[in-house]
């Protein structure tokens, strides 16, 4: 008797995991068979990997720089509180479309500012890179929410979940864009990291905004002319 129940125990098991499955598959293929659905996927999928890629090759990029290692990471660990908070102030003045756009900007122009100064001022470098990644750790915190609210129902966990696997691609290069980019120039990882925020906060700049919105449950209620598609118009507008 205890080994029918075992063998109906792992049958229910498997089927009830070939159900998930097939929901998730039915879910992501809704989503790719949509033109808007698949632009804003695209734009979501790359901010996401710019923001984590950014977050952990500045967190590993200590040893391109001539500071002490045990300072920029004290430092670095300080900018994580107020990196969490200001998501929520911002989500409220600015909305979700100009605040993550607005936040990988300023990311980008930070890092891109370190070209020009020198590599003597070792103290600007690593302010200027903190501040670089500060703005891409409150990106990051709007992405996700703004991610969930870009996306119907029918294929929001799908979305999302692309959306996470491609933040891990971007973790997952940060090592590499750390050590071997910046063995070769001092500079490239920081460069490289914002040339990305700068072209996701372009991209973002032409996502619909979602705030104050109610969430669409099917691709119908969200692809409507009450409601804007990813569009460079969307540049001009306020909110």
């Amino acid at each position: 008797k205890d080994d029918i129940i075992i063998a109906q125990s792992t049958t229910g098991k498997q089927n009830s995991t070939k159900e998930q499955l097939s929901k998730n598959m039915k879910g992501f293929m809704v989503l790719v068979s949509n033109s808007e659905l698949r632009r804003r996927l695209c734009i979501t999928n790359f901010s996401w990997m710019t923001a984590s890629l950014t977050y952990y090759a500045l967190a590993l990029n200590v040893n391109n720089f001539s500071t002490d290692r045990y300072i920029y990471v004290v430092v670095m660990g300080l900018t994580e509180i107020p990196a969490y908070l200001i998501p929520t102030p911002i989500l409220m003045v600015m909305g979700r479309r100009p605040g993550s756009a607005s936040l990988f900007i300023i990311a980008a122009f930070c890092l891109l500012c370190i070209l020009a100064i020198p590599t003597t001022d070792s103290t600007a470098i690593m302010v200027i890179s903190l501040i670089g990644r500060f703005s891409a750790s409150a990106a990051y915190g709007i992405a996700i929410l703004y991610s969930s609210e870009l996306f119907p129902t029918v294929c929001r966990n799908s979305a999302v979940g692309t959306n996470s696997a491609m933040s891990h691609v971007g973790s997952v290069a940060a090592p590499y864009v750390a050590d071997l980019l910046g063995a070769a120039i001092w500079w490239g990882p920081t460069t490289l990291c914002g040339c990305l925020a700068l072209l996701a906060g372009l991209l973002c700049a032409i996502l619909p905004e979602t705030r104050g919105r109610p969430l669409a449950n099917t691709i119908d209620e969200e692809i409507t002319d009450q409601r804007d598609n990813v569009s460079v118009h969307n540049c001009c507008k306020c909110n």
